[in-house]
């Protein structure tokens, strides 16, 4: 689980490429297959901006909150 204090952003580099900022006090569960699984999933609580990377083979990228899948 990778996580923003409070009064904070933090920016991460996924292990596929992608990038995601956290705004402050959320976080984000990444699997550590990511970047070999057929979907890529993250679960997020809180908020935050993803920045993906296309994949040569186009897998799709799943964030998944409290009430949405996108």
């Amino acid at each position: 689980r990778l996580t923003a204090p409070y009064g904070q952003t933090r920016t991460l580099a996924l292990a596929d490429g992608s990038e995601v900022t956290l705004n402050a006090h959320s976080s984000v569960r990444v699997p550590r297959w990511l970047a070999y699984a057929d979907r890529r999933e993250v679960w997020l609580d809180g908020e935050a901006y993803f920045s993906v990377n296309r994949t040569p083979d186009r897998r799709s990228f799943i964030v998944h909150t409290a009430n949405l899948d996108v």
